[in-house]
């Protein structure tokens, strides 16, 4: 995942790496669902440049640097999500909720089924419901109050 701060690093670096500071150009950075769209703007004070007036797209997700045309950066964002696809398209396939979640499912790990405890009973496994859960009325509680 690339962070707003690391595009702003590597635009800076592509804009203004090679060019001495009295020629450094403004860096902008506009931030879209997918990525990063880089471009440069002349200063008021600086001097005017020649042209490259292209626009880097950085990819959000894998970091990937693709270059544009000088084009309005509505139109590169347009663009790229064309190219590369939305976001939302992919996600909610992917992120549907289960069909349904039946409660009664999970019942059962609370207290065990009917014909779960009958067999327990025909092999002679003895009900152990009263001794975990604290509950009154059981063998358990009687022999406390005798003492």
């Amino acid at each position: 995942m690339v962070t707003y701060a690391q595009a702003q690093e590597r635009a800076e670096e592509w804009i203004n790496g090679d060019v001495p500071s009295y020629q450094h150009r403004e860096v902008r950075v506009r931030e879209f669902e997918l990525g990063f769209v880089v471009w440069a703007e002349d200063r008021a004070e600086g001097p005017r440049s020649d042209g490259g007036r292209q626009r880097l797209v950085i990819a959000r997700d894998s970091g990937e640097a693709t270059l544009w045309p000088a084009l309005p950066v509505g139109e590169v964002v347009r663009r790229y999500e064309e190219e590369y696809g939305r976001p939302e398209a992919a996600e909610p396939a992917a992120a549907a909720p289960p069909a349904r979640v039946d409660l009664n499912q999970t019942s059962f790990l609370l207290s065990p089924p009917e014909w779960l405890q009958e067999a327990a009973d025909k092999l002679g496994i003895p009900d152990r419901r009263g001794e975990s859960g604290g509950t009154s009325g059981g063998p358990a509680a009687g022999a406390g109050a005798d003492a």
